[in-house]
């Protein structure tokens, strides 16, 4: 399979690139800085550029199979990231004619089908206090992406991501709340971001995957 892969070089994005490779598959990276192309295994094939510039987004995504969205915000980055990445994005997979799209987000998004618990409700209360415009961003991002049913998107929405080696445990849920946890191994994560691509279960879904 050829994947495109924005936010190749993150801290998800890494482990989720080393494990696709290792799975026989192609995949392709959107850089912003020259010098994150050392963050990435040889065999990557790199396009140069910004996600908020439609024409390398055409350029990453053309002849691709699938999209994979790891954006994360950064500190000093634009407060509304995602919400210009995501009609651009559109447009590019529309060129492309690629539909397939798997889009991170945390698990702070809410939809209908949550229930969740204090721990969640807590964590959630503190990020409309610290990180308020993140969150903004990334349910107005989410918001738009609902309304493209041309495309075969699905939201992943995640809980703290922690680093370490994985534990094999990744479990999705519909809603926050449904037996979920607070927390997730990134590399177990990137592990079931993979299998989602390879055999979609999740189509215009928002399952929250944690521990």
């Amino acid at each position: 399979m050829r994947i495109a892969v924005l936010g190749a070089t993150g801290r998800t994005g890494r482990p989720f690139v080393e494990l696709a490779l290792a799975g026989g598959h192609q995949v392709t990276a959107l850089v912003r800085s020259p010098h994150k192309r050392s963050l990435l295994p040889a065999d990557v094939d790199v396009v140069d550029g910004d996600a908020t510039d439609r024409a390398a987004l055409e350029s990453l995504v053309a002849g691709r199979d699938a999209v994979v969205d790891l954006l994360a915000p950064e500190r000093g980055g634009p407060p509304d990231l995602r919400r210009q990445v995501v009609p651009g994005l559109v447009v590019a997979m529309r060129a492309g004619e690629v539909r397939r799209l798997v889009l991170l987000t945390g698990a702070g998004v809410r939809i209908p089908a949550d229930t969740p618990k204090v721990a969640d409700r807590l964590i959630v209360w503190v990020m409309r206090r610290v990180a308020a415009q993140t969150l903004a961003d990334a349910e107005q991002a989410v918001a738009m992406l609902a309304s493209h049913d041309d495309l075969d998107w699905t939201v992943v929405r995640a809980p703290r991501l922690l680093d370490g080696d994985p534990t094999g445990r990744a479990r999705a849920f519909p809603g926050v709340g449904q037996g979920s946890s607070t927390s997730i191994r990134r590399a177990d994560l990137a592990r079931w971001l993979l299998e989602e691509v390879e055999r979609p279960t999740w189509v215009h879904q928002y399952p929250v995957v944690t521990s």
